[in-house]
């Protein structure tokens, strides 16, 4: 049915003059329909097999599954636990204490909110007390300081220090408050 449409609307485009009619029925139609008709087999074959193996394996337990696709869904309890109990997060541990000393000079330079503008002085701020910068900044790309990054003629450093005080201001709001019992 899209077939038949998509072909006549290209053959609706090439008859307006008798010349390029004549030469899109001899060159052009056969491969055209060859083309469209095979790619379009080939989806709906594909469709059909991906909505049988879906109903196939929702029929089935979770967990289960009889060939060598895994089910679909797999329990919370076996993706949260390890063998030895709840799963460790992977990658680094965030640094909340570092994030909300940025934060504080953050909000200290530039107290509307609007720090963009101000990234040169924040930089320099964050170079006065020796807050680390990014561990991968001086392998990668030898920045060996916030000013550094933040004067980068490139636009590159400059981008990654406005990323990574984004990344540390995010982080000092998701900070765990401190309860004493």
């Amino acid at each position: 049915m899209l077939t038949e449409q998509v072909l006549a609307e290209i053959k609706s485009i090439w008859q307006k003059s008798e010349v390029t009619a004549k030469w899109y029925e001899s060159v052009c139609a056969p491969p055209v329909k060859t083309a469209v008709s095979a790619r379009l087999k080939a989806f709906r074959d594909q469709a059909r097999y991906s909505e049988m193996a879906l109903l196939a394996r929702s029929q089935l337990p979770l967990g289960k599954s009889d060939g060598p696709n895994p089910p679909l869904a797999t329990p919370v309890s076996q993706t949260d636990k390890g063998p030895d109990g709840p799963r460790k997060k992977r990658g680094p541990k965030p640094d909340y204490e570092i994030a909300s000393r940025v934060a504080e000079i953050v909000k200290g330079i530039a107290p509307d909110g609007k720090w963009r503008p101000k990234l040169d002085e924040i930089c320099e701020a964050l170079d006065e007390p020796k807050l680390p910068m990014p561990k991968t900044w001086k392998p990668k790309h030898g920045y060996l300081s916030w000013c550094e990054a933040g004067i980068d003629a490139t636009a590159r450093g400059r981008h990654m220090a406005l990323e990574a005080i984004k990344h540390h201001l995010e982080l000092a709001k998701e900070a765990p408050t401190e309860t004493i019992p």
